[in-house]
């Protein structure tokens, strides 16, 4: 499977191109949410999962796409899915003569002249503020926590780490050997 992140009226959807599908799948929730309109299916049918459970498929929909340099409209089977907002299967992949190249993780076909080129793309997040490191101070002293620590590892500026350890009773011989190993 290949999956990739593309527009659908405005909104980014996770989409999987897998070869071992015989058909287009939208998801039933996305195209609410996305406020496109099902029909009812020319020829309804059932889709037998791994399981042996069974969906019927009695909608379809026509999805308008958008890859950058492709942009298309597809008829999809409206299904109820959780896997992904759509699946593109085995039907465009023989449409469009994709090539998936397993080893640079790319699909490539070639559309009104163009050479198209797909490549894998996740959402991205928004970008975290960094929190302010707690330190405390005490009579001079600066204490952090070991995540303020680690916080600080990441930055540039230099620091200098004293540890210690509270001995409550006089040092013998033997436990200033276990001090030291």
């Amino acid at each position: 499977m290949f999956h990739i992140i593309m527009k659908i009226g405005g909104r980014s959807c996770k989409i999987a191109v897998n070869s071992e599908s015989c058909i287009n799948d939208v998801s039933s929730t996305i195209i609410a949410k996305i406020g496109l309109k099902a029909v009812p299916h020319p020829h309804p049918f059932r889709v037998t999962w791994i399981n042996s459970s069974a969906l019927e498929v009695k909608q379809r929909c026509l999805v308008p796409i958008d890859f950058d340099l492709y942009k298309d409209n597809i008829w999809y089977d409206v299904v109820s899915m959780d896997v992904g907002h759509v699946i593109l299967g085995r039907t465009w992949l023989y449409d469009k003569d994709v090539t998936i190249y397993g080893r640079s993780n790319m699909c490539q076909f070639e559309h009104e002249g163009k050479k198209i080129k797909l490549l894998p793309r996740e959402l991205k997040a928004e970008p975290s503020k960094p929190k302010p490191t707690t330190v405390k101070n005490t009579n001079n002293i600066s204490l952090m926590t070991a995540k303020a620590f680690n916080q600080n590892l990441e930055k540039v500026a230099p620091f200098v780490i004293l540890a210690t350890k509270k001995i409550t009773k006089e040092p013998t011989p033997r436990s200033l050997l276990k001090l030291h190993q």
